[in-house]
């Protein structure tokens, strides 16, 4: 259907089929065998290379406008294209909702059959079957005509204890660099001055049932929301959303003490939406809530904590924090996140004396 039946008007948009193939080979496999949890993997697989490799100053947006020559045409084949483009859409399914999303693609497909589309198309059937006022453009608009990706940085607010802040800043590998300026080398500019528009989804300790949605928008340079007194947040729920999470120190510590105890008392989830809380004992200022954190959330506070680490945007205390749970952890996908950031690791310390600690 995408790239034969409906196919990109122009090269600036190769993602629109690429994008597409890498995100529906997973949907379809996954109706076929559910049991497979493809659509876990796409974390780790897709997500996980897409944000590694789109935290440069010469990485590109999926919505190119640079055509030296016919030869560059193939560059654009690439990991924003496929990663990145699939993520997106696997992004934007998730804040409209999956019904929504179907709807809209099923009005996207029949309008365009045998056409050429453009992203406005898309764009246009999303907001037509929402028809409740929500402005996809101004979101979608802000992925796919940037490089990079942001992180969002999760602080309590100064003067209210049961609230939060939300701050966004381009993620860059090099933290010396100014995320705000361009690369003298590349072809590629920021319309948005690299701020987005992000749907947050995220829980707290205080009602891990209860997934609230939060609307950061690039305008605003700190987004306030509620967070209760004395308990953690887990934000980017799933990881659905394309981006990073950094979290104050005690929260990292609180995240990484709720999955020890999990798995040492056996508290495994059956899927994505099972979550089921037990509170052991009061712990510092923090209430311990035993969470069944799913294998996404697990697999994703593991890639950006030991991401930041690398970075140094916290230890490698409590990077490393986040895999001592592992020694219990009985599912594949966890121990695959793990071990792409912990490779690297490793061979910076084999030819050490120290290596035997790490090994």
């Amino acid at each position: 259907w995408f790239g034969n039946l409906v196919t990109f008007h122009w090269w600036s948009n190769v993602w629109l089929n690429e994008g597409f193939a890498t995100f529906y080979e997973y949907i379809g496999s996954s109706h076929y065998e559910p049991s497979w949890q493809l659509m876990d993997l796409f974390v780790v697989r897709e997500v996980h290379t897409g944000l590694a490799a789109d935290a440069s100053k010469m990485s590109q947006p999926m919505e190119v406008n640079y055509f030296p020559s016919n030869a560059y045409l193939l560059s654009y084949y690439s990991t924003m294209a496929y990663n990145k483009g699939g993520s997106v859409l696997r992004m934007l399914r998730n804040m409209i909702g999956d019904a929504n999303y179907e709807a809209s693609i099923k009005l996207y497909v029949s309008r365009r059959q045998w056409k050429d589309s453009s992203p406005s198309d898309l764009w246009t059937a999303m907001e037509q079957t929402l028809a409740d006022g929500t402005n996809v453009t101004a979101i979608a608009s802000t992925w796919i005509k940037q490089m990079g990706h942001p992180i969002v940085t999760i602080k309590r607010h100064p003067s209210d204890p049961n609230k939060g802040i939300f701050t966004q800043q381009r993620y860059l590998t090099n933290g010396t660099l100014d995320p705000n300026s361009e690369h003298p080398l590349s072809p590629h500019s920021s319309p948005y001055g690299y701020k987005w528009n992000i749907p947050m989804n995220y829980y707290t300790s205080s009602n891990v049932s209860r997934n609230h949605y939060k609307l950061i928008q690039m305008k605003d340079a700190e987004t306030t929301f509620d967070w209760q007194q004395g308990t953690w947040i887990k934000a980017n729920t799933n990881q659905y959303g394309y981006f990073r999470v950094n979290y104050p120190e005690d929260n990292w510590k609180a995240l990484a003490t709720a999955l020890q105890h999990n798995h040492q008392h056996n508290f495994l989830p059956k899927s994505n939406s099972d979550r089921k809380t037990t509170i052991l004992q009061g712990t510092g200022s923090m209430k311990l809530v035993v969470q069944t954190l799913s294998n996404r959330d697990r697999c994703n506070l593991i890639n950006d904590a030991l991401t930041f680490a690398e970075a140094e945007k916290i230890t490698f205390g409590i990077g490393l924090g986040m895999t001592k749970y592992l020694v219990n952890e009985t599912d594949f996908l966890p121990w695959f996140a793990a071990n792409q950031k912990l490779w690297p690791i490793m061979t910076r310390l084999e030819s050490r004396k120290s290596f035997g600690y790490f090994w």
